[in-house]
C-alpha cells in the first residue's frame, strides 16, 4: 500500500510538473496535502500488516509463536521462566517462543522459516549450557559461537545460555531448526531432562518478514528418511523403493499396502503412491512429501500430517477420525464425498482445496488455517456454505469471511457472461474481495478524494477548471470569484462525502469547519467529473458501512 501510494504522489506530480511555473507557485499547499496522503497510505500500510500470522508450527506436533522481546516476556508456551535481564540492543527484537516439553526433540529439522529482505540481520541461537556439546549440531548453518552471560538471564536460575549467532547473507535465507538431542555427547545425555529448549531472537528481522514453511520438493534429501514402529524397517525400505521408482532408477511403486498401523515416518518420499483403499491406523507422516499420493476410500485413524506436503492429494470417499493436518500443505487436495469426525486443520494451507465433504472437520481449527479464502469446490457448495455458518456462529469472524469470498468467486468463474464477470469483480472482488477486506471501500474512497484532488489541480493549471466560488464579501454582499488551489483538496473531500439524509448530511458538517460559508459552483465537464466522483464515493462509503455493520454476501 505504502509503495503503491508513493507512485501515485510522484506520477501526479511529475504531471503537474507539465505547467512547472503554476507548480511551484503553489508548492507549499501541493506538499502539505502530499504530506497528509502519505501519513495516511502509512497508516493503512500499518494496518495491512499487523495481521500476519505469527504461528510456527513443527514436527513435534506443537504450535510456536512468534513474539515480541522484552523485560517479563516468557520463554515458552509451556512454561512460566521470564526474561529478567536483557541487552538494550536486543529489547524490542522479535524472536520465537519454543516449547520446553520439545527439550529432548531429536529431530534435524523441527521446523523451517524463510527470512526474507533482511541482509545484514541477525540471528541468536541461545543454547542451555548443562546440554550444550562441543561438537556442533549439523543442522546450523555456521560455526561462530559467544557465551551471553550475563547479556540474556531469566527467571529459570539454573540456566546458562551459550549465544551462537548467524548473518543473514541472502534475500531469502532458509533456516532448518533441530532439536536438542540431534547431536549430543554422550556425557550430556543424561542431562536431557533437567535442560531447556533452544531459543531463537531476530534482531533487526519483523514478525511479517519470518514465513513459516515446510520442506520443499528440491529439499527432499536434506534430511534423512527415518520410520519407527513395528516392522518399521521394512516398511521405510518400501519407501526407499518407491523413491527410486520415482527418480527412474530400479525401484517399485508404493501401492496396495492394505494396512499401515503404528508406525511414524519422518522426511519420506511417497509423491504419487497409490494408497487407496488402505487402512492406516495411529500412525503419523511428519516432514513427508505426499503430493498426489491416491488415498482414496481409505480409513484413517489417529493419523498425524505435520508439516507435510499433500498437495493434489486425493482423499475421496476416505474417512478420518480423530486425524490432525497440523501445518501441512494441502494445496488443491480433493476432500469429496470424505467423513470427517475430529480432524483439525490448524495451520494448514487450505489453497485451491476442493471441499465437498459429507461432515465437517474440527471448527476452531479449520478457522486457524490458510488461505481459506481461496478454497473451492467442483459442484455442490453445499458444505462450504455450512462451514461459513459454522464458523459465524462460533465467533470466527475473519475466517466466515474468508470463506464467504471464496464461495461468492467460484459464483463468480461458474458466470458465463464476460459482462457480468468483469462487473461483479469490479464491484465487489476488486473493492472489498467479497467482503474480505471491509475496510478497502474506505481506503479506496481516500485515495479517490487525493486522485481527483489532483486531477482538479491540473485542471486549473491549464485553465480548464470550470467551477466558481460564492462567498460573502467584506459587507455582507455575495461575491463570485474563481476557486483558490489552495481549496480543491476540500472541494474533492465535500464532494466525497455529499452523502446523508435530511438534516444528517456529512457534506453540511465538513463545511462548518470552514471560517465562512460559500457555494460552490460548477459547470460544464467540472460538473460531470464532481458528479462521477460523488456517486463512486457515495457506493464506496455504503459498502464499508455494510460491510462493518453487516453480511451483505452471505444473502447471494
Amino acid at each position: 500500500m505504502l509503495t503503491i501510494g508513493i507512485l501515485i504522489i510522484l506520477i501526479s506530480n511529475g504531471v503537474l510538473l507539465f505547467k512547472h511555473k503554476r507548480f511551484f507557485k503553489y508548492l507549499k499547499h501541493i506538499l502539505l496535502y502530499d504530506s497528509i496522503a502519505f501519513v495516511i497510505f502509512l497508516i493503512f500500510t500499518f494496518y495491512q500488516s499487523r495481521n500476519t500470522p505469527n504461528y510456527i508450527t513443527t514436527n513435534s506436533g506443537k504450535i510456536y509463536t512468534i513474539k515480541e522481546l522484552n523485560i517479563n516476556s516468557r520463554l515458552y508456551i509451556d512454561r512460566g521462566y521470564k526474561f529478567n535481564n536483557l541487552a538494550d540492543s536486543l529489547k524490542g527484537s522479535v524472536f520465537i517462543q519454543t516449547a520446553n516439553d520439545d527439550k529432548a526433540n531429536n529431530q534435524q529439522n523441527l521446523f523451517s522459516i524463510i527470512i526474507s529482505d533482511c541482509i545484514g540481520s541477525r540471528v541468536f541461537f541461545l543454547f542451555d549450557k548443562r546440554i550444550y556439546s562441543t561438537q556442533l549440531y549439523n543442522w546450523m548453518p555456521q560455526k561462530k559461537f559467544q557465551e551471553v552471560h550475563p547479556l540474556i538471564t531469566s527467571t529459570d536460575k539454573d540456566a546458562n545460555y551459550i549465544l551462537y549467532t548467524y548473518t543473514i547473507t541472502k534475500e531469502k535465507d532458509t533456516l532448518y531448526i533441530g532439536g536438542n538431542q540431534s547431536v549430543i555427547d554422550k556425557k550430556n545425555r543424561k542431562n536431557i531432562k533437567k535442560c531447556s529448549s533452544n531459543l531463537i531472537i531476530f534482531k533487526e528481522v519483523q514478525a511479517d518478514h519470518i514465513t513459516n514453511f515446510n520442506n520443499l520438493d528440491k529439499d527432499k534429501h536434506s534430511f534423512k528418511l527415518l520410520v519407527t514402529g513395528p516392522d518399521s524397517l521394512s516398511f521405510q525400505q518400501k519407501i526407499i523403493d518407491h523413491d527410486l521408482w520415482l527418480n527412474g532408477k530400479k525401484g517399485m511403486r508404493l501401492d496396495n499396502l492394505g494396512k499401515i498401523s503404528n508406525k511414524v515416518c519422518y522426511n519420506g518420499n511417497l509423491i504419487e503412491a497409490d494408497l487407496s483403499s488402505t487402512i492406516i491406523d495411529s500412525s503419523g507422516f511428519n516432514s513427508s512429501l505426499l503430493n498426489n499420493v491416491e488415498f482414496s476410500n481409505s480409513t484413517f485413524t489417529n493419523v498425524n500430517f505435520f508439516n507435510s506436503h499433500l498437495d493434489s492429494t486425493n482423499f475421496n470417499k476416505a474417512i478420518l477420525k480423530n486425524c490432525m493436518f497440523l501445518g501441512s500443505d494441502l494445496r488443491g487436495a480433493i476432500f469429496t464425498n470424505t467423513k470427517f469426525k475430529n480432524v483439525d486443520f490448524s495451520c494448514a494451507n487450505m489453497a485451491g482445496v476442493i471441499f465437498e465433504p459429507d461432515s465437517l472437520p474440527n471448527i476452531q481449527g479449520i478457522a486457524s488455517s490458510y488461505n481459506l479464502d481461496s478454497i473451492t469446490y467442483r459442484t455442490d457448495p453445499g458444505a462450504l456454505i455450512k462451514l461459513k455458518e459454522k464458523l459465524k456462529t462460533a465467533g470466527f469472524t475473519d475466517a466466515h469471511r474468508k470463506v464467504t469470498a471464496a464461495i461468492q468467486r467460484k459464483k463468480h468463474t461458474l458466470t458465463s457472461s464476460t459482462a457480468t464477470k468483469f462487473i461483479d469483480y469490479l464491484l465487489f472482488d476488486f473493492t472489498s474481495s467479497y467482503g474480505l477486506n471491509p475496510l478497502r471501500p474506505l481506503i479506496l474512497l481516500l485515495i479517490l478524494i487525493y486522485v481527483f484532488y489532483k486531477t482538479y489541480l491540473f485542471l486549473f493549471f491549464i485553465d480548464k477548471l470550470k467551477i466558481h466560488i460564492k462567498h460573502a464579501g467584506t459587507s455582507g454582499e455575495m461575491i463570485t470569484d474563481k476557486i483558490h488551489p489552495g481549496r480543491l483538496l476540500f472541494l474533492s473531500i465535500i464532494t466525497s462525502f455529499a452523502i446523508g439524509f435530511g438534516p444528517y448530511n456529512i457534506n453540511d458538517w465538513a463545511k462548518k469547519l470552514l471560517a465562512e460559508d460559500y457555494i460552490l459552483q460548477p459547470w460544464g465537464y467540472t460538473r460531470i467529473l464532481i458528479g462521477i466522483q460523488n456517486l463512486i464515493s457515495l457506493y464506496l462509503f455504503s459498502l464499508t458501512i455494510l460491510l462493518l455493520f453487516g453480511d451483505p454476501f452471505s444473502f447471494w
